[in-house]
């Protein structure tokens, strides 16, 4: 009886300690982000055209390679890019089953500025404020989203602050 009680804490120690290491593996951590960041080349995608398929609250993209997925419950949304040629920038992390994932957005194609503007970030470096403006922050479209500002901001305080070590 007591060799069973002995295996039975020790079988049970040695779960609770198992399920804590997967949850710790789990963790996204600073490394991550600074490599995903840092290491991933964004991609950034002109007047690529919709597929204009019949599900509503889908849109499909052929970059040639992949294809692309988007999916929304707001169909209204959707529905102002079924079919139009639209600018696509985000990072692509692999999923699960040997798919991808983006991080990113999307805005309608052709609406260009004339050159390409840098957009003002307030940084606050020790305690003191200052604006930085930037061509490593910086689009010629005339909507951005803000997918595409903060992969470039981020890229750029990791360079320049190293805000991940």
């Amino acid at each position: 009886m007591k060799k069973f009680k002995y295996s039975f804490i020790l079988v049970f120690i040695l779960l609770f300690n198992i399920k804590d290491l997967t949850y710790a593996q789990g963790d996204i951590g600073v490394g991550n982000l600074r490599n995903f960041y840092t290491k991933h080349d964004y991609i950034d995608l002109k007047g690529v055209t919709d597929k204009n398929l019949p599900i509503a609250n889908q849109l499909e993209f052929s970059t040639g390679t992949n294809d692309l997925i988007s999916e929304s419950n707001n169909w209204d949304e959707i529905s102002k890019f079924k079919g139009k040629k639209l600018d696509i920038f985000g990072i692509d992390y692999n999923g699960p089953c040997k798919s991808k994932y983006m991080y990113g957005g999307a805005t309608l194609s052709g609406q260009y500025l004339n050159s390409a503007r840098k957009i003002p970030i307030n940084l606050w470096v020790n305690g003191k404020h200052k604006t930085i403006s930037t061509d490593k922050i910086a689009t010629n479209k005339k909507l951005v989203t803000a997918q595409e500002i903060d992969v470039k901001l981020r890229r750029y305080l990791q360079e320049e602050y190293n805000i991940y070590g």
